[in-house]
């Protein structure tokens, strides 16, 4: 977990951390498994003790972080709320 989380957030949140596919295109697939991680999460926070989702993230994972939030948005996802970055700001 990253040293820039806030002590309180880390002390009441159910943690989902991934990792993304690589594959024949290593710069496609972060997005969209991202998405479809952030996505289930979502639908089964109540199944996983939580009940709100929020995606957090430093340098490409910042980037990721806020697109996956934007797509949350866009999409109307169920739970999700929150979107913190370290870089990019």
């Amino acid at each position: 977990m990253s040293n820039s989380m806030d002590k309180s957030t880390i002390d009441v949140a159910r943690c989902v951390s991934l990792v993304a596919r690589l594959g024949v295109h290593p710069y496609r697939a972060g997005p969209g498994d991202c998405a479809a991680a952030t996505e289930w999460v979502g639908n089964h926070k109540a199944d996983l003790g939580a009940s709100n989702v929020a995606v957090s993230g430093e340098s490409g994972g910042g980037n990721l972080a806020l697109a996956v939030a934007l797509k949350a948005k866009k999409d109307r996802w169920a739970g999700v709320l929150d979107a913190s970055t370290r870089w990019p700001r």
